[in-house]
């Protein structure tokens, strides 16, 4: 048997300490490291680490939930603006309807530029969708005795205009 595990039997068994071999050697846990460089033995502190390493964790969950709630709330704002165009694009339609059915003088004039504003979707050529657009407000703007028909034709005709204007890009 060796040194090494004579002393190790030693400590095991209780009949001598950590400290009774310093003691002999006039050693001190400081003294045993005075002539080592520093930067030598640097301990690494685990339990730093450890926390260090949570909070790059929790940075990156923190900054991953972030963007999700920002993308869900971009979502839910294009999803509650659709509705609202929905809604419109409903209420103009009746709107429309009800024109169409009414008995005015101008129930002919109205029914020509819903057909015409119709026929746009026919259309793939931008500047004719455009051109033809301007014709047809043109004509819109002839109902200056009777706004509520102008401005809901008007809105109809900018709905029907702006649809063909994404579908052509």
């Amino acid at each position: 048997m060796d040194n090494n595990e004579n002393l190790k039997d030693l400590i095991n068994e209780g009949k001598i300490t950590i400290q009774d071999l310093f003691k002999d050697k006039n050693l001190t846990f400081q003294n045993s490291f005075k002539n080592i460089p520093e930067s030598n033995y640097i301990i690494k502190n685990p339990l730093k680490d450890a926390v260090m390493n949570y909070e790059d964790i929790m940075k990156n969950i923190n900054e991953k939930v972030r963007k999700d709630l920002e993308k869900k709330e971009k979502y839910d704002q294009e999803v509650l603006n659709t509705l609202k165009n929905i809604e419109m694009n409903m209420a103009n339609l009746a709107s429309i309807l009800n024109l169409i059915r009414e008995g005015n003088e101008k129930q002919n004039e109205i029914y020509e530029i819903i057909v015409e504003l119709l026929a746009l979707a026919k259309e793939t050529n931008k500047q004719e969708i455009e051109s033809k657009y301007r014709k047809i407000m043109n004509k819109i703007t002839s109902f200056t005795d009777d706004i509520e028909t102008m401005t809901t034709l008007a809105t109809f005709a900018a709905t029907v205009f702006n649809f063909l204007k994404g579908l052509i890009k």
